[in-house]
């Protein structure tokens, strides 16, 4: 605790201010026990924030008013991804299934259970993908669909992740089973390219979105999304022998990544700049958090662990200020899974993992708002 207390301190002296007002904001007043979060995030306008549940239903909420009970409107989605299993992977989910229904008295049986939501240009968008083939894009104001994306490839179903390229024209997607990762046109939905991937390797887009930026425990190359083909120009070695996880900054300075040294221990979080060429290390009150996100002006990074957000200035690594992850009443409860900062940089939205089916709350923090009273630490327990 005196641990605690002198970070919290020596925090506080060094900020401006300390922002920490936490809200429970209910995107699910729970009227309705099928209801299960998928994500929630921002829209374009400032202050009107939605949330997407399982059961295809889009709700919006004023931000100033968090505690409202009921939506300032909601649509149901008629038309959205679904997520297909063939061969033994229909097989494995229906044994799965049998054996949910046996032991747990039920499977989710969802029509959106396996679906994920991107916010996509700026908030005025977000997405819904199975995360291999199908990409519905909707207008984040209203819930109409603008368009769907089907990329031309097989039926596995992808765990890589989607990422998409800074102008707009490219999705790269990748499946486990095939240890692959694929490059298609977000226009015509064909593929670019393809190349083989290890189960560690770490992919970003360059900012030309020309070139794929592969990290390969501490060496960084390019691969063409052209050809596929990696190319001789441009690699360089990070000064830790390991790398862990690794994320672009949306303004292309650089990257955040966690390293490793030569025995596999935690060595830090780190901050590469391009323009520099060298890395520098974030501050150590930050160790042993994750996983990364930045702010959309890419001033920002931040942090996570189950109790605390640690905002870091994106370029210098210093850490600005730490706030609350969630009320203290829902501290051992709470796993969040992704978080979205606004476009004006004032508010942060995030909400448990889906799996935790019995809450169903989202959190709002004000960034810039004054502090309510005063708080004992701004860190988490430390022991020694």
């Amino acid at each position: 605790m005196l641990t605690s207390l002198i970070i919290g301190l020596c925090l506080a002296q060094g900020t401006e201010h300390v922002p920490y007002n936490i809200e429970t904001w209910k995107v699910n007043p729970g009227r309705e026990s099928t209801d299960k979060i998928i994500r929630i995030a921002h829209t374009a306008t400032p202050g009107i924030g939605y949330g997407i549940t399982k059961d295809n239903r889009v709700r919006w909420f004023r931000l100033d008013k968090p505690g409202e009970s009921d939506p300032i409107k909601e649509v149901k989605l008629t038309e959205f991804p679904v997520t297909k299993y063939v061969g033994k992977q229909a097989e494995d989910v229906k044994k799965a299934n049998e054996y949910l229904e046996n032991v747990m008295g039920g499977a989710d049986k969802h029509e959106m259970q396996g679906i994920t939501m991107i916010p996509y240009d700026h908030h005025k968008q977000f997405v819904l993908t199975n995360g291999h083939e199908q990409f519905f894009f909707y207008s984040s104001e209203d819930g109409k669909l603008l368009r769907k994306l089907i990329l031309q490839k097989g039926p596995e179903v992808g765990n890589y992740g989607v990422y998409f390229s800074p102008d707009g024209k490219y999705v790269m997607t990748g499946m486990v089973q095939t240890m692959t990762m694929y490059v298609h046109s977000m226009e015509t939905g064909k593929k670019v390219s393809e190349f083989k991937r290890g189960i560690f390797d770490y992919y970003g887009w360059a900012a030309d979105s020309k070139r794929i930026l592969k990290m390969k425990q501490s060496k960084m190359s390019y691969i063409s999304a052209a050809t596929g083909k990696e190319l001789t120009e441009g690699a360089f070695t990070l000064g830790q022998p390991s790398v862990g996880a690794m994320t672009m900054n949306p303004d292309f300075s650089g990257f955040s990544y966690s390293a490793y040294n030569s025995k596999g221990s935690y060595d830090g979080n780190y901050i590469y700049s391009f323009k520099d060429k060298k890395s520098i290390r974030i501050d150590k009150r930050a160790d042993n958090v994750g996983p990364f996100e930045y702010s959309p002006d890419g001033k920002l990074l931040v942090l996570y662990e189950s109790k605390w957000l640690y905002f870091v200035d994106a370029h210098s690594g210093a850490l600005k200020f730490v706030i609350e992850a969630a009320p203290h009443a829902m501290w051992d409860l709470l796993i969040f899974t992704r978080l979205d900062i606004s476009e004006d940089g004032k508010t942060v939205l995030f909400v448990p993992d889906p799996a935790q089916n019995d809450l169903r709350h989202g959190v709002i923090s004000y960034l810039d708002s004054k502090p309510l009273g005063p708080v004992k630490f701004f860190g988490p327990k430390r022991q020694g």
